[in-house]
């Protein structure tokens, strides 16, 4: 982990006990940014320098248009959609953001991510179903991402039925400020993710 256990530090110690002869370095975000995959990448590789680990290193980049992943998200907005009645719905994905410089200086982060909800809306069962990209967890005065996902979710308050792309994690965290607000904003559904698929 980046900035959580195990860190680059616990690791690489057993990676230097096992003495591996290849690394493979596999980042568990599907959409490359210099703030976390290459960030990541770094803090390991410097890690593995710092051990004096001289295996031959690999690293993937991404996969934010691998078909099983953007399956695994489709299947389970569908599965959600299925079971509402009103026909005028709105599926809010929800990701989170970056300050606006940092895309301005060509990090691909925002590209990777409206290809994958362009992808996954790429279905018959949502064709016609209005799609809202939105970000998460501005921190600090710079100017982030927009449209904030707090401020998509009071445009669509009149809707009958919304559904909010969130990550486990992210879901429990936001949980108790949408929920707060969930009569008033007609907040219906929230979507499971992938990392709670057992696929």
């Amino acid at each position: 982990m980046r900035y959580w256990s195990p860190l680059s530090s616990e690791v690489t110690r057993k990676v230097k006990e096992y003495a591996p002869d290849e690394v493979l370095f596999i980042p568990l975000y599907p959409q490359f940014s210099t703030t976390t995959t290459e960030s990541s990448f770094k803090d390991f590789y410097g890690a593995m320098q710092k051990r004096k680990i001289g295996a031959k290193v690999k690293a993937l980049c991404c996969f934010f248009e691998n078909e099983r992943f953007l399956r695994s998200h489709r299947d389970q907005i569908i599965k959600e959609i299925k079971k509402t009645k009103s026909a005028k719905k709105v599926i809010l994905f929800s990701a989170h953001g970056l300050p606006l410089s940092v895309i301005e200086k060509g990090d691909p982060y925002q590209y990777q991510v409206e290809k994958t909800v362009e992808k996954i809306m790429d279905h018959a069962s949502l064709k016609n179903i209005r799609k809202v990209i939105c970000y998460q967890s501005k921190v600090g005065p710079k100017k982030w991402l927009e449209p904030s996902t707090e401020e998509e979710i009071k445009k669509a308050g009149d809707l009958k039925e919304m559904c909010l792309k969130l990550s486990k994690e992210e879901a429990k965290k936001k949980y108790k400020v949408f929920s707060s607000e969930e009569k008033r904003l007609c907040l219906k559904k929230f979507c499971r993710c992938i990392n709670s698929d057992d696929r």
